[in-house]
C-alpha cells in the first residue's frame, strides 16, 4: 500500500521478502520470495535495474498472480525497503566452476557451492543469467565403497583400454582443470572420431556426461552461431563444451574456424570480443570450457591436434565384454553421477602445490621418449593425473584400484600414452606442421600424375652423399596451390614465400634455395634449365612419420 492525499491506496496484492543480496563487479541482485495472501508463489531474482521501470518490474515478477498499479516512483521506495531489510550478502560470480575467492578454492553451480573442505556454504552463489552449461551435481551424494564395487569392474572395458583410459583421464582431469591453470599448466580438448554406430555418442552420452552430472549441454556442431558459442563457452570453467556431429564438409568453412578459434582462446585463455548495437563498449568473453568434439571426421587444424588428446572408435572394439560394461553403465547412472560427486570433493581437498608436483613429475618421468611435442606431453600428463584423482577415491574408501577395475596402473597410464601416440601423432613424435601436410599433399599429387619427376621433383644421392628430395617449387607450386583450392584440402596452404621462408628453419632442410637443372618439357627430357630449388633430407623427413614414399622412392634414384 502507499499513503496519497491522506488515503491508503492499495498497489500490489503480493510482497517481496527478500533473503539475500548477490554482489559482484556487475549488476547487484536481491533474490526474494514473493508473497501473497495464498503464501510464498514463488523465488525470483530482481537486477537493480528491474526497478527502473514498470515494465522491467513486471517482467521479473513473471507470474499471473500478481499485480502492481504503482507509479516508476514507487518503485525506487520499494527498491529501499527491500535494501534495508536485507543483511545476508553473497559473492556472485558469472561462471559455474572452480573459483578462488580470499585465498580459498571453493566449487560453485546454480544449484549451490562448496567450500575447499567439500561442504555446502552461502557465501558465494553463481547468477543464473549467466548459466548455460548446467550441472546437478551438487544434488548428489558421494559414492559408498559398495556402490563403487558395483560400477568399478565395468569402468575401463566400455571400449579398447587405450579410448577407456583416455576418456576417464581427461573426464576425471576437468575437475582439476583450474588447480592446473592456476599454475600455468593449459587444459587440453578431446577429440572422439570414428564411423557411424561405433559407440562415440554412447561414450559422450553414458559416461561423460553421468560422471559431469550434466543437465544437458550436448550440441549440434552445424547449429551453432559465433555468439551463442563464446557466450556457452564462457559459462563454465569446468563442464565442457560438448559438440556432436562435426563435419566439416557439411557445416562449412565458417562455423570450422568458429569451432578452431573458441579451442585455442579456451587453451590459451584469450578473450573473444561481440560489438554492440547501442555503441557501448564491446562485449568480451572469455572461453573457459575445454572442448569435446564429436564426429566421424575429426579436425584437422594442427594447431588444435596439438591442443588435444584423440579417441577413435571402431564397430570392431565392440565384443561381449563392452556391451555388457556399456549396459552396466548405462543402467548404473546414478552411481556415475555420485563418483563425480567423490571426485569433486577429492579434487577441492588437493593443494595446488600437490597437483604441480604431480603434474611436473608425471611430464618429466612417466612419458616415454617416443613423445617430443611438449604440448602432447602435457595433455597426456593432464589426463594421467585424472587417473590419480580416480585413485584417489578408490584409496579414500579401502579399496585397490587395479583388482577392483581389472587392469594395473601400468597398464592404464600406458595405454593413454599409446593412445595418443597412435591416434593422435599417427605414431610420430609430434604432430605434423603445415609444411609436412604440404609435402604430403605434394606426394599425392605425384601419385596422380599431377607432378611429373625430372621437371618439378627428383629424389638423387648428392654429392655429399645423402639421399636428398630436391623440389622445383618454381615450377609447380602454383599448381599445387590451385590443387589443393580444387580437392578442397583442409591443412593450411601457405604463399611460396612463407612455404620458403619456413621449410629454411625446418631441421630436415639442407637448402631452399639451390641452382639445380631440371628438364623443362617431358617429351625432351634432355632440354634442361636452372631453377632455385628446395633440397630435404629423406630421412630426417621420414622419421618424422611423413608420407613422401611415391617421391621419395629409393629405385628411382638417378
Amino acid at each position: 500500500y502507499k499513503y496519497y492525499k491522506k488515503q491508503i491506496i492499495n498497489i500490489s496484492n503480493f510482497i517481496i521478502n527478500p533473503k539475500y543480496y548477490i554482489e559482484n563487479e556487475g549488476d547487484t541482485q536481491i533474490i526474494g520470495d514473493i508473497v501473497t495472501q495464498e503464501g510464498v508463489i514463488g523465488e525470483r531474482t530482481f537486477k537493480t535495474s528491474d526497478f527502473d521501470d514498470i515494465l522491467s518490474f513486471r517482467r521479473a515478477l513473471n507470474s499471473f498472480k500478481t499485480f502492481y498499479i504503482g507509479r516508476v516512483e514507487d518503485l525506487q521506495y520499494i527498491r529501499f525497503i527491500i535494501s534495508s531489510k536485507t543483511s545476508e550478502i553473497r559473492k556472485g560470480v558469472t561462471y559455474s566452476g572452480f573459483h578462488k575467492i580470499n585465498n580459498q578454492w571453493c566449487f560453485v553451480s546454480e544449484h549451490g557451492a562448496l567450500n575447499s573442505e567439500g561442504v555446502a556454504t552461502l557465501d558465494i552463489a553463481m547468477q543464473n543469467q549467466y548459466a548455460e552449461l548446467n550441472t546437478n551435481i551438487l544434488k548428489n551424494d558421494v559414492i559408498t565403497k559398495e556402490e563403487l564395487l558395483e560400477v568399478a569392474p565395468y569402468l575401463f572395458k566400455f571400449s579398447i583400454l587405450k579410448n577407456t583410459a583416455t576418456i576417464l583421464g581427461y573426464v576425471c582431469g576437468l575437475f582439476l582443470k583450474e588447480k592446473l591453470k592456476h599454475n600455468k599448466i593449459q587444459y587440453n580438448h578431446l577429440l572422439i572420431e570414428g564411423e557411424s554406430s561405433s559407440g562415440k555418442s554412447s561414450a559422450v552420452k553414458h559416461i561423460i556426461t553421468p560422471i559431469l552430472c550434466m543437465e544437458d549441454g550436448i550440441l549440434n556442431a552445424a547449429q551453432c552461431t559465433d555468439f551463442a558459442l563464446n557466450k556457452t563457452a564462457s559459462s563454465s570453467n569446468f563442464i565442457p563444451l560438448i559438440l556432436e556431429e562435426y563435419k566439416p564438409h557439411i557445416i562449412g568453412k565458417n562455423k570450422v574456424d568458429l569451432i578452431s578459434g573458441v579451442m585455442r582462446n579456451s587453451y590459451d585463455n584469450y578473450k573473444g570480443i561481440k560489438g554492440v548495437a547501442t555503441l557501448d563498449k564491446n562485449r568480451s568473453f572469455i572461453p573457459r570450457a575445454s572442448v569435446v568434439l564429436s564426429g566421424e571426421v575429426g579436425i584437422e587444424e594442427t594447431a588444435n591436434i596439438g591442443r588435444s588428446l584423440r579417441v577413435i572408435f571402431a564397430t570392431s572394439y565392440f565384443d561381449e565384454i563392452t556391451k555388457e560394461s556399456l549396459e552396466k553403465l548405462k543402467g548404473n547412472s546414478i552411481l556415475l553421477n555420485k563418483l563425480g560427486v567423490s571426485l569433486l570433493k577429492e579434487a577441492l581437498k588437493m593443494s595446488e602445490e600437490k597437483i604441480k608436483e604431480i603434474h611436473s613429475s608425471i611430464f618429466e618421468k612417466a612419458i616415454g621418449n617416443d613423445i617430443k611435442n611438449d604440448r602432447v606431453k602435457n595433455s597426456i600428463a593432464n589426463c594421467m593425473i585424472g587417473i590419480a584423482l580416480l585413485k584417489r577415491v578408490f584409496d579414500d574408501l579401502d579399496l585397490n584400484m587395479e583388482s577392483c577395475t581389472g587392469f594395473t596402473m601400468k597398464e592404464i597410464i600406458s595405454s593413454i600414452e599409446r593412445g595418443a601416440y597412435e591416434d593422435l601423432l599417427d605414431g610420430g613424435t609430434s604432430n605434423k606442421t603445415v609444411i609436412e601436410q604440404n609435402f604430403e599433399t605434394m606426394n599425392r599429387m605425384a601419385a596422380n600424375n599431377e607432378l611429373l619427376r625430372n621437371i618439378d621433383y627428383d629424389a638423387v644421392l648428392d654429392l655429399d652423399g645423402d639421399f636428398v628430395l630436391r623440389l622445383n617449387y618454381t615450377c609447380f607450386y602454383d599448381r599445387f596451390v590451385k590443387y589443393c583450392r580444387e580437392h578442397n584440402v583442409t591443412h593450411e596452404v601457405l604463399p611460396l614465400s612463407s612455404f620458403k621462408k619456413q621449410l629454411s628453419n625446418m631441421q630436415y632442410c639442407k637448402c631452399y634455395n639451390k641452382p639445380v637443372n631440371f628438364s623443362v618439357r617431358q617429351e625432351n627430357p634432355k632440354n634442361k634449365k636452372t631453377f632455385r630449388c628446395a633440397v630435404v633430407y629423406i630421412s630426417k623427413l621420414r622419421a618424422k612419420n611423413v608420407d613422401i614414399d611415391f617421391i621419395a622412392d629409393d629405385n628411382m634414384i638417378e
